[in-house]
């Protein structure tokens, strides 16, 4: 391919830079339609060879006074198609400026696409030397280099660390070695290979941390300090306690806190897993798009022959977890900060219930954040029993006290707590207190009535 006066013209070029950005986004991994995208060793070539095409057309444009008035009004094209919502945020950048260097662009979308297989990594690499031995003297085609690194990045995808690593590439290129468009595509690939590995390294080490963490928060939570409360008679250090020891309401108060210890380590455990830790992190990247663009890409998931209850559910958590994801924090040291207080289940709930009706009115949240409402409640607005089969720390946390959907879940568990349900969850003795699921979310309800666990909620 080379550019010809006669095919340089803004219609022309217009029509290829959309099918370039098509190439692109199968480079980064996947298809429009959500699939894995797959490429073999000759379409990885072709598509190198359309960024080679960009960079010397807009190359020789820049040479000429009537080229760059064409440069003009195709940044002004490229303004508009990337100001849609539906335009790949990872594009945005996009223009005459990042096509001058467009081979490279393909050879980063590549290199961190979003599944690496090893398919495609050898694809890309036998691509590269092949276009490096067309491009180099004989003298200067070192073999050597290639079969060190080659076997570097060998070591690499044996340890599984660049085929498991989800990379987001995106436009225009930030590193300083894409600039220069006359290098080698091996050499610039490899260095993009070992930026996704520094990346992967960073990320396992904050994932041993955060398991780390867990460990010391739970143990903190956990190690029997609490005790303190009771009288020392009623105290065993190892937690095997004799109740014939203890006075009634001794007992009962040893039960309600060794239930509340359960309540909070299973709970504190979802919060602090990995899964939910990659969930919000997922989140954040997920709401930072425009709605019509996550929207959609729900819609189509849940429409899709494969949508099952797993996935709404996961939507919704993901929903729930973008909505308080700016106030997670807040929220996860309020949780570790309460402490049992033994209060009836039933006066847990209307403390609760009472402490969220002070507030009828939407507090202050940002644009973003009404819109993950909206479309969550739009969700389970005929489906509100899926909020029983959610994590209910998740539930209480996320739920506003002025939302539809808290009003809706919370009279529900005020008919399961008064028995008026054709399918009570709540089988616990009438005459007692609760210590069922019903009591777990409740409790987890009234953790958060404070407005220090409530925040702009």
């Amino acid at each position: 391919m080379s550019p010809s006066d006669s095919s340089l013209s803004f219609e022309n070029i217009s029509k290829l830079i959309n099918g370039f950005v098509d190439i692109l986004i199968l480079a980064s991994g996947h298809c429009s339609s959500g699939a894995s995208a797959s490429w073999d060793a000759e379409n990885v070539g072709k598509a190198i060879k359309w960024g080679a095409f960009f960079e010397e057309v807009f190359n020789y444009l820049n040479q000429s006074n009537e080229g760059r008035v064409l440069i003009e009004e195709l940044d002004a094209f490229l303004q508009e198609l990337t100001s849609n919502d539906y335009f790949p945020r990872g594009l945005r950048g996009l223009s005459s400026e990042s096509l001058s260097t467009a081979r490279n662009g393909v050879l980063k979308f590549f290199s961190q696409s979003l599944y690496l297989s090893n398919v495609l990594l050898r694809a890309l690499l036998s691509t590269c030397i092949k276009a490096d031995q067309e491009l180099l003297t004989e003298a200067a085609f070192n073999l050597s280099f290639y079969f060190e690194r080659s076997m570097q990045v060998k070591a690499f995808t044996e340890n599984s660390v660049v085929t498991n690593f989800i990379g987001c590439p995106s436009w225009p290129l930030k590193n300083t070695h894409a600039m220069n468009t006359k290098r080698q595509c091996s050499d610039f690939v490899f260095e993009e290979l070992g930026e996704r590995l520094a990346f992967m390294s960073c990320l396992s080490s904050c994932e041993t941390t955060l398991d780390t963490l867990k460990e010391v928060i739970l143990r903190n939570n956990f190690d029997g300090n609490e005790f303190d409360i009771f009288p020392a008679k009623s105290r065993d250090t190892n937690l095997n306690l004799s109740m014939e020891h203890t006075s009634s309401q001794e007992g009962d108060r040893l039960a309600r806190f060794l239930l509340w210890n359960s309540w909070k380590q299973k709970n504190l455990t979802y919060l602090l897993s990995q899964r939910t830790m990659r969930l919000l992190s997922g989140s954040r990247l997920i709401f930072n798009a425009p709605k019509a663009q996550w929207a959609k890409i729900f819609d189509s998931l849940m429409s899709s022959t494969e949508a099952n209850d797993a996935s709404f559910l996961e939507i919704v958590e993901i929903c729930l977890l973008g909505f308080i994801s700016s106030r997670w924090t807040q929220k996860l040291e309020h949780f570790i900060s309460f402490s049992c207080d033994f209060l009836p289940v039933r006066e847990q709930y209307f403390g609760a219930l009472n402490s969220f009706q002070e507030v009828p009115t939407k507090n202050t949240i940002n644009l973003k954040e009404e819109e993950i409402l909206e479309f969550c409640t739009s969700l389970l607005v005929k489906k509100l029993i899926k909020l029983w089969e959610l994590p209910p720390v998740l539930v209480a946390a996320a739920l506003p006290r002025w939302s539809s959907l808290f009003r809706s879940h919370v009279g529900d568990l005020g008919k399961e707590l008064q028995g008026d349900c054709d399918s009570p969850r709540c089988t616990c003795n009438k005459g007692g207190d609760c210590h069922c699921e019903l009591a777990e979310r409740i409790w987890c309800f009234h953790a958060f009535c404070l407005p220090e666990g409530d925040g702009s909620a």
